[in-house]
């Protein structure tokens, strides 16, 4: 099997033709105070199997902070991997959609795909914060004359 998409998006929508579509793909988010707030936003998965991976299969994605605390519960999904007589690999896409991320400190997160059981992505989230920036003041300075 091969990862070929995992990431946070926007937005992400898939068809039964096999085409993916995504949207504002991301691996950071800012905000000036905690928790870190991501109103909406979309786990987008492809995963290419070949014909002798055929079968049920179970895909659990999570999201962990650097202390490996769960911050997304598990999303468990089983598939069932067909891979018609005449093609070599087949693929799954799924989308899952978070209607509200809250990330409760700044620092490093980790997006996670197991299947069956077994590590097999992950893709780094950050938020970042955005630092105070105080206003001062200057004498403005004469333009230079040549």
């Amino acid at each position: 099997m091969k990862v070929e998409i995992f990431n946070l998006c926007d937005y992400a929508t898939g068809d039964i033709s096999g085409k993916m579509t995504l949207v504002g793909v991301f691996d950071s988010v800012y905000s000036r105070e905690l928790p870190v707030v991501i109103m909406f936003c979309s786990v987008a998965i492809r995963v290419r199997f070949d014909k002798a991976e055929e079968g049920s299969k179970r895909l659990r994605a999570t999201i962990i902070d650097s202390d490996g605390i769960v911050i997304v519960p598990a999303t468990e999904t089983p598939v069932q991997v067909f891979v018609p007589p005449e093609w070599q690999t087949s693929i799954t896409q799924i989308v899952a959609v978070i209607p509200q991320l809250q990330l409760p400190h700044f620092g490093e997160y980790s997006l996670e795909l197991e299947i069956d059981g077994q590590l097999q992505a992950s893709t780094p989230l950050y938020a970042r914060e955005i630092p105070m920036v105080s206003p001062h003041f200057q004498t403005p300075q004469r333009p230079a004359r040549f």
